[in-house]
């Protein structure tokens, strides 16, 4: 009782005056060495000495699981559930459990009672998404679901490429596209998840991932809308840049703030700057592509008009 770490193997003994907690560690410092019968021994004698105690109950079966044995973690993560059935983990452990053993029934049975317990949890409510999607494929239930995860957690990059799929099951190209986007602006380039959204994305739009949604686009796109009205004011000016009149240079910065807002509001809606101004999604919505879409137009059009009328 006077040494404090084991003369035969140098583990730190611990003291066995904590009751369960010490048989705990006693019971991981044996998992870890792979002693697995003296682990399970170590772990029936901190139930022993807590039978009540939700944390020791719990703690014991992650260990059981962490061991591969998972009957005897199925045992424990359901006695807790006759003695607390208000706690969500047990639920979703034994969800998770059943799913790996491909009982799904069950495992659908363990997310819904989680689910109800906890509410608006994305966590919980995700899994239970994955095995719906896995089950029924894409109905409007699982969408919901999903949207309703997405709106709980704007950054859960999983939640986000599952909507992508469901959306694209359903038809639904341009709202996959978008999920796919968000998935891989929350993921790094080289990650598992960010590289199978942007496999996605290019086979369902192939220049979408060299056309990032920012100003080297969005100047393109104005060049483009640019060329009518300059090559107007350069026939008005004889083909002479600097005999251009102050008043067609005015029509040609107006036709430039036309070009611009007409390409956000159609080619380009996730502009950085219509991001900032409307929010992540930019300018996404018929109101929004209206309010920011009809003023370019109007503005790019009397420019082009004036400048043709000799101004």
């Amino acid at each position: 009782m006077e040494e404090i770490s084991c003369p035969a193997c140098g583990q730190l003994l611990g003291d066995f005056r904590d009751g369960a907690g010490y048989h705990l560690t006693l019971a991981q410092a044996y998992a870890e060495q792979q002693q697995y019968k003296r682990a399970e021994e170590a772990i029936f004698r901190a139930e022993a000495e807590a039978p009540g105690d939700l944390q020791i109950l719990l703690s014991a079966a992650a260990l059981y699981e962490e061991m591969g044995h998972t009957d005897l973690a199925i045992a424990v993560y359901e006695s807790v559930i006759e003695r607390f059935p208000g706690n969500v983990v047990p639920y979703t452990r034994l969800g998770a459990i059943y799913r790996r053993r491909a009982m799904p029934a069950e495992a659908r049975t363990m997310y819904e009672l989680a689910a109800e317990r906890a509410g608006d949890n994305p966590a919980i409510l995700f899994d239970l998404a994955q095995l719906y999607v896995e089950e029924d494929g894409a109905t409007q239930d699982i969408l919901t679901l999903l949207e309703r995860v997405v709106h709980l957690d704007p950054e859960h990059s999983h939640a986000h490429l599952l909507l992508g799929n469901v959306y694209l099951k359903r038809g639904q190209v341009q709202q996959a596209i978008e999920q796919y986007e968000r998935a891989s602006e929350l993921t790094t380039p080289d990650s598992l998840l960010g590289r199978e959204a942007r496999h996605e994305m290019a086979k369902l739009h192939p220049s979408l991932p060299q056309q990032a949604q920012g100003w080297g686009t969005t100047l393109r796109l104005m060049t483009g809308l640019m060329i009518p009205p300059v090559l107007a004011a350069l026939v008005n000016a004889r083909m002479t840049p600097w005999k251009i009149s102050l008043a067609a240079w005015g029509a040609l910065a107006a036709a430039i703030v036309g070009a611009y807002l007409w390409a956000c509001a159609t080619d380009v809606p996730r502009n950085p700057a219509m991001c900032a101004l409307f929010g992540e999604k930019g300018v996404k919505g018929l109101w929004k592509q209206a309010i920011v879409g009809l003023p370019g137009v109007l503005l790019w059009g009397a420019a082009l008009g004036l400048i043709l009328g000799k101004v």
